[in-house]
């Protein structure tokens, strides 16, 4: 069995409803994944992104139990030496980002600053509960918080 997958009801260990370790996803996310800030373009807002990628399908499902969507592409990176790999790419946002962020905070190491920052802006952008275009004020602070974020 891998490490940090426990066996789902049908004995699968890659099962989808498998219960894996926020220890493991965490791992997941550090090593192979990417937290990132965005504009939105409309609104001046910004907008929390969280993606795992992989040439290993059953690594990246794993996260759809958090929700987001899955994409597949062919990789052109080094064709020569690795082949026409493909890829599979995990991404959620904001709210279901907040969820895994929230759940594997603890234990992320490199991206644990990222996340933390992550989960601020997007509470900021949730207390704007009226959908009604954000403040100038909520503005400044939510493109300071993306600077923090990337500095």
């Amino acid at each position: 069995m891998e490490a940090g997958i426990k066996p789902g009801r049908t004995g699968n260990s890659y099962n989808l409803m498998a219960k894996v370790s926020k220890e493991y996803l965490a791992g997941l996310i550090d090593g192979e994944g990417s937290i990132s800030v965005f504009n939105y373009t409309d609104s001046n807002g910004v907008c929390v992104s969280v993606e795992m990628t992989n040439s290993d399908k059953r690594l990246v499902e794993i996260f759809l139990q958090y929700g987001g969507t899955i994409s597949i592409r062919e990789s052109g990176y080094d064709t020569e030496r690795y082949g026409n790999k493909v890829i599979y790419r995990w991404v959620a946002n904001s709210r279901r980002a907040s969820r895994l962020l929230m759940d594997i905070k603890p234990f992320l190491i490199r991206l644990k600053e990222k996340a933390i920052i992550a989960l601020r802006i997007i509470r900021k952008v949730q207390e704007n509960k009226s959908r009604k275009p954000l403040s100038t004020k909520r503005i400044r602070e939510l493109q300071k918080l993306k600077k923090l974020f990337y500095a």
